[in-house]
């Protein structure tokens, strides 16, 4: 599917979603979306093997300890939406979703943030008045990032691929929890990547 238009926080892992009232409406979005784009070397077609539909379809969902940030509430609710998913027939199965988690870190804690500066470094350094402090200090500390760092957190994420595509293996969909948004921890302030 191609990115053309979107603004980039990270071209290599952006992915256009969709949010429709219904399934027909965020079918023909993905319809017009989908395809190769002569404006994005990046795009390509749905590939051929992905299911839209599926009898007994299978559902990975977090395991206890990927619950944990949810507050008693939310971790209820979780589980009634799990147990609602069951009784239409859906098969829901536990796995432990830390290799996503520690995917996604990387972009915000790791040298991934370079793909960010990439994207819109340039802009955030000459506007820093109109910018978050928070994004902008994400973003701008990644500036002078050894190229070095930037390898070994490809390395790493390569690993959490293959781990990740091993856990989903038989799954047609993984249910995530809400989480509020990463934000880089104390220890991993820009000054860290000098």
């Amino acid at each position: 599917m191609p990115n053309t238009g979107v603004v980039p926080a990270a071209r290599p892992y952006d992915c256009v979603t969709v949010f429709a009232r219904d399934l027909p409406l965020a079918q023909d979005a993905l319809r017009i979306m989908t395809g190769p784009d002569p404006a994005d070397p990046t795009g390509r077609d749905w590939p051929a093997t992905t299911r839209f539909a599926a009898a007994g379809p299978r559902l990975a969902i977090p395991d206890d300890a990927g619950l944990t940030h949810l507050s008693p509430d939310a971790t209820a609710a979780f589980h009634a939406a799990v147990a609602r998913l069951r009784g239409t027939g859906v098969i829901a199965e536990c796995i432990d979703i830390r290799p996503f988690l520690d995917a996604a870190t990387l972009l915000y804690d790791g040298a991934l943030v370079a793909e960010r500066y990439a994207a819109v470094g340039d802009f955030l350094t000459g506007r820093p008045a109109d910018t978050d402090p928070t994004v902008a200090g994400i973003v701008l500390g990644a500036r002078d990032l050894p190229a070095h760092r930037l390898a070994a957190d490809l390395e790493r994420l390569d690993r959490y691929r293959a781990e990740t595509t091993a856990l989903l293996a038989g799954f047609d969909a993984l249910m995530l929890r809400p989480r509020p948004a990463i934000r880089p921890s104390p220890r991993s302030r820009p000054t860290r990547w000098r």
